[in-house]
């Protein structure tokens, strides 16, 4: 589904399996993307309560990614991107990313990871 559709912008909405094999190569400059987590990142979620001490997290509606999903969402990426890939991703999972890219093309600049918590100080 389209969202929005500027000349400077295009945000897509749906099933990136569906989704991304229909567009052409090199159809943007950037692909940014917080697809689902690990299967290890996804158990440890509902077992965590909220940080507040609130009523306890909803459960996930969606199932986390394997590592063949993450190899395909990858060459999608490398193949749609004319230059940037920003993938959010758990610790256990980077190191598919990261291969998967260079798999996926090898000419691509090595990924680099950087880490953030979320709430820490």
């Amino acid at each position: 589904m389209l969202l929005i559709n500027d000349p400077r912008c295009v945000l897509l909405a749906g099933d990136a399996f569906v989704v991304l094999p229909s567009l052409p190569d090199n159809f943007c400059g950037l692909v940014c993307s917080d697809s689902p987590y690990g299967e290890r990142t996804h158990a440890k979620y509902a077992k965590e309560r909220r940080a507040d001490g609130a009523a306890p997290r909803v459960e996930l509606t969606f199932k986390h990614l394997t590592k063949a999903q993450v190899e395909f969402l990858a060459a999608q990426y490398v193949r749609l991107s004319q230059g940037w890939i920003i993938a959010f991703t758990d610790d256990r999972s980077i190191g598919w990313w990261g291969d998967a890219i260079v798999e996926a093309d090898s000419t691509f600049p090595a990924p680099r990871r950087t880490h953030s918590r979320a709430g820490t100080r």
